[in-house]
């Protein structure tokens, strides 16, 4: 552990000075956040985040993890691609395309795959020759549901702090080494959110992620979740970790099938997120963020102290249903 705390200091430090160089190169190239149509922000504000936490893990991120090199090569990919969706506006087809090819670099690169889900009904299932293709829809869903969930200032990024470190929690009762890939997504985003995170309940975001930025965590909290089950083998339950995910993702499908309810695509923007109805019943962006995060810390917690219990897996299962 002490090897990896000056490369995670140089990570935070890097990310954290790197936001106000950025600021005038962002708003002269266009790299900017207008307000208008559904974005209710009342300035221009610079699309820096992003880059600044690539800046934060290019600094540290294969000293820490040097076993994973397509893993940071698919996340630089995710991150040129947000960072060109940020200027240009990507089609959808696009966008997929690219994760699915960065989900591809990570799975037969590095052997991130899935093998199993634990025993969700009671018996075990095992993914088979499914393991891959299904490892590949959950990376790719992933990085959709937190793209979705940055709506609102410091939301995405307190939901990925919150991850990061129940991942750290449970790989230390599951008896392994503190993630790396974590520990990065910790510095990254703590340095990020200095500058978007709402400390009081009217302060606007000094600057926004992007879609580079949510890509660039999403990926790096799929990478994470992934790493912990091939790392702790059957010692953390599938189940467990999906738990740790779900609220993001659970937003994301309600919200998708509330579009193909309606005939529109899934794929469509609008503005019934969980943090934009909080939003309409008039709740500040502190109060969002601290309710949202509140109820994926306590999900997180309920469900690792089902674990440490022992309770069987199907109660995890009653947990994610509930």
């Amino acid at each position: 552990m002490e090897s990896l705390v000056n490369p995670l200091i140089l990570a935070f430090l890097a990310t954290a000075a790197a936001v106000p160089f950025l600021r005038a190169p962002a708003k002269a190239l266009g790299w900017v956040d207008r307000p208008g149509g559904r974005k209710k922000h009342h300035k221009i504000t610079p699309l820096t985040g992003g880059p600044a936490m690539a800046i934060g893990l290019a600094a540290s991120g294969l000293v820490m993890a040097p076993t994973l090199p397509f893993t940071f090569g698919a996340l630089a990919f995710l991150f040129l691609v947000g960072l060109v969706d940020d200027r240009v506006d990507l089609s959808p087809t696009v966008k997929l395309a690219g994760k699915m090819f960065a989900a591809a670099a990570m799975v037969f690169g590095d052997g991130l795959v899935v093998t199993s889900l634990g025993a969700p009904l009671g018996f075990p299932v095992e993914l088979g020759v499914l393991s891959v293709p299904f490892t590949l829809l959950i990376i790719v869903g992933f990085l959709s549901a937190l793209n979705m969930a940055d709506g609102s200032d410091g939301l995405a990024g307190t939901l990925t702090l919150i991850t990061a470190l129940a991942f750290l929690i449970i790989g230390h009762f599951a008896g392994v080494a503190p993630s790396p890939l974590a520990l990065l997504t910790l510095a990254v985003t703590g340095a990020f959110l200095l500058y978007n995170f709402p400390f009081r309940e009217r302060r606007r975001a000094k600057i926004f992620m992007g879609d580079s930025g949510s890509l660039l965590l999403g990926g790096l909290l799929s990478a994470t979740a992934i790493d912990l089950f091939n790392t702790a083998g059957p010692a953390v339950p599938p189940l467990l970790i999906a738990a740790v995910l779900a609220l993001p993702v659970f937003d994301c499908v309600i919200l998708m099938g509330r579009r193909i309810s309606k005939g529109q695509s899934p794929m469509a923007a609008d503005r019934d997120h969980l943090h934009f109805i909080f939003e309409r019943a008039g709740l500040g962006k502190r109060s969002i963020v601290f309710i949202i995060g509140a109820g994926l810390t306590f999900v997180s917690a309920f469900a690792t102290l089902l674990w440490l219990a022992h309770a069987p897996d199907y109660a995890l299962t009653l947990l994610l249903a509930g």
